[in-house]
């Protein structure tokens, strides 16, 4: 027999306890009768596109990057997307369009404004957004967005509208069923992509799929995705993303799944949970697994009464979750396992230091090289033109003694303690000859050159080539707790250990929004290099609370995380709460995944491909529990059956 959403409660035979019901509307009458009004479909309607639509939104765009002048970017103003581009116009268009509709609902009297206590600080977290935006050095960008991002200060704002949105139209059972089933038609479609990818079955290299995501001009050529075979990485631009994906999701749908008041509905529910489920071990992202642990044993918490009760359908859900875990691992040849292993130990054993390389310093007459503590000078001579000749000496000015290479190409080290190969090299640079030498220690290669002036007469001294093509100063970069660590979860560490003291620079102004790039200290080659990053941009610092606090200010990230009262005040309200309808099961489940969200947002940045979903969610469960705060304070207290 079907419940009710909202009241129905449930005797140990998981059926509808009508004596109860009946005692208790007898001692609460009309008090115990919440007068609810639907929220009408039309103001659901956007609001389920950016849930179920957006994440899904995937099409070739090119467009002027103007990022030519910075030294870390190449020569190339023009650049291309799919995955991000298109996902921002459509959340900058629905941010206004639900402004629009929260405008007019509360014009109109369908809704009344409702403050909640976590509007407080997402009011703080708005005014350092917009006055972070406008005191930015990189404004375009901020107002714009910046490649591979596209998270711009209109985006910010689209997200804080959604948690408004969510919260005042989710004041109702049947919206926020309505909301749910949205959830479930998106969730279902990344599911089928996701599932499709983790066996090899790639929609995006099929033709049908190519005509769509290109424009018709483009449809011969070939579209090559920097993917392999089996990776799942859906529509969200990167396998990383797919954790957020499973964090919010899992934890719905299997409350669901597990309380649902029809079979079907259970049914579909629990398909929905192992698809994802395979999604998340298929993408190889180890921050889902690490966000699905925390909200398992947040929903094992808040649902410790039930589980007693429920105890077979428990068990028999994880054997089935531990089951498709350690099938996907074995069609992908162990490879979560040995992944989880090597994060293991980055976390509990210190990297072992194999570089002797401590630096290099670009000078005015010569390369200064730190190499085991002990300083050497580099300079090198031309004449005819073109014609090399190089100088190495100790830290007392004594020449150190060199030799040609056995291909006569090349001049090697005479001393032990300290190899290293010189190569003569001239690269042509706007039609001029730079005469230059790359200096080889540690198994990397260095480009650098003192002839410069040819090409700028402001260029004087030694420059190094990087891999953008561009001629500039090596630096070593200020570092914070992560040091020595720099392996940390996937050479996180090193990226973490250099954005922490650029939150001193920020503590009440941030950057701007998407403007990390120009922050982050990518002129640091020498330190980069050992952890594979030499000829890599970094653009984002793997940290939704880093991210923040460099490009919106330390505030607005300590606003941020005073957001995150809301799991407070769901631990407060679901502790003692009898869980006696499907509402208030729903709200853990709910929370559960945002918490989810947010312990993936750790170790990984905001993304436009999913957090619209969690902005908007926590407005759903903000208005949740509003609900069950109210239908429960307005009873008499009663046993849970």
């Amino acid at each position: 027999m079907k419940g009710n959403f909202l009241t129905m409660a449930v005797n140990k035979n998981n059926k509808p306890d009508r004596t109860k019901q009946n005692s208790s509307a007898k001692n609460t009458g009309k008090k115990n009768r919440l007068k609810e009004t639907s929220t009408p479909l039309m103001y659901l309607i956007p609001f389920m596109a950016v849930l179920a639509i957006l994440p899904v939104i995937i099409r070739y765009k090119s467009f002027e990057n103007h990022l030519t002048t910075e030294y870390w970017h190449n020569s190339n103003a023009t650049s291309s997307d799919i995955f991000l581009y298109y996902k921002s116009v459509f959340l900058i268009a629905f941010g206004a369009i639900l402004l629009f509709m929260l405008i007019m609902a509360f014009a109109v009297e369908t809704k009344k404004f409702k403050f909640e206590i976590e509007y407080a600080p997402l009011t703080v977290y708005l005014v350092f957004v917009l006055l972070s935006t406008f005191a930015s050095e990189n404004i375009y960008f901020s107002l714009h967005g910046i490649e591979n991002h596209f998270e711009s200060m209109w985006v910010l704002l689209a997200y804080i509208i959604l948690v408004v949105y969510g919260c005042t139209m989710a004041d109702n059972t049947h919206a926020i069923k309505v909301i749910i089933y949205g959830l479930l038609a998106g969730t279902w479609i990344l599911m089928i992509i996701g599932v499709c990818q983790a066996f090899k079955l790639d929609m995006f290299t099929t033709e049908w799929i190519k005509k769509i995501i290109l424009p018709s001009e483009m449809w011969q050529s070939n579209l090559k995705l920097n993917f392999e075979l089996g990776q799942v990485y859906i529509t969200l631009y990167n396998p990383n993303y797919v954790g957020y994906f499973a964090a919010i999701t899992i934890p719905i749908f299997l409350t669901l799944a597990i309380y649902a008041e029809t079979y079907v509905k259970k049914a579909i529910y629990a398909v929905t949970v192992i698809g994802v489920f395979i999604c998340s071990i298929g993408s190889g992202a180890k921050n889902g697994l690490l966000a699905l642990a925390v909200a398992f044993v947040f929903m094992i918490a808040m649902f410790r009464r039930q589980i007693i009760k429920r105890w077979p359908i428990v068990l028999a859900a994880f054997v089935i979750l531990i089951g498709v875990f350690f099938g996907i691992n074995a069609i992908r040849h162990n490879s979560m396992i040995n992944s989880i292993k090597a994060s293991v130990k980055t976390m509990f054993h210190k990297n072992e230091d194999t570089r002797h390389l401590d630096s290099i310093t670009c000078g005015s007459d010569y390369l200064t090289i730190t190499y085991d503590g002990k300083p050497y000078k580099l300079s090198m001579n031309v004449t005819n033109g073109t014609e090399i000749s190089v100088l190495m000496t100790d830290g007392q000015d004594e020449q150190i003694a060199t030799k040609l290479s056995d291909d006569q190409q090349s001049i090697v080290s005479g001393d032990k303690t300290f190899p290293f190969t010189i190569t003569p090299v001239n690269y042509s640079v706007d039609g001029a000859t730079i005469p230059s030498i790359q200096l080889t220690v540690d198994g990397y290669t260095y480009s650098f050159s003192n002839q410069l002036s040819t090409i700028s007469t402001n260029s004087t001294g030694y420059f190094y080539l990087n891999a953008s093509g561009k001629w500039v100063n090596i630096e070593s970069a200020e570092t914070a707790v992560f040091t020595n660590n720099p392996k940390l979860f996937s050479n996180r560490g090193y990226i973490w250990a250099r954005t922490l003291p650029l939150l001193k620079k920020h503590i009440f102004l941030g950057s701007g929004p998407d403007t990390f790039s120009m922050q982050f200290p990518n002129n640091d080659y020498v330190n980069s290099a050992y952890v594979g990053f030499l000829n890599q941009i970094v653009t984002k610092p793997h940290s939704l609370y880093l991210q923040i606090g460099v490009q919106t200010g330390a505030i607005s990230m300590i606003a941020f995380i005073v957001f995150l009262m809301y799991f407070v005040r769901s631990i407060m309200l679901y502790w003692k709460h009898p869980l006696d309808t499907l509402l208030s099961k729903l709200g853990i489940g709910i929370a559960a995944g945002t918490l989810g969200y947010m312990v993936s947002g750790l170790t990984n940045d905001s993304t436009i491909t999913y957090a619209p979903v969690f902005w908007g969610f926590m407005g759903v469960g903000i208005a949740l529990n509003r609900l069950v705060r109210t239908e429960f304070s307005s009873r008499i207290p009663e046993s849970e059956a």
